[in-house]
């Protein structure tokens, strides 16, 4: 059986504000910033895969 994920979580070392400069440098746009309080960021690519 194949399952493919609803959404990917990643976790890093920068600060959220350090990867919001980073998603926004690639054109990266945010969907989510409500997470922020608690250390994460929801980003769309291309339109299709979230990514937090």
């Amino acid at each position: 059986m194949v399952i493919n994920p609803h959404d990917v979580d990643f976790a890093t070392t920068p600060t959220p504000e350090q990867i919001k400069q980073m998603l926004s440098e690639q054109n990266i746009r945010m969907i989510n910033a409500n997470g922020e309080k608690h250390g994460t960021i929801t980003t769309r690519i291309d339109d299709k895969d979230n990514f937090e």
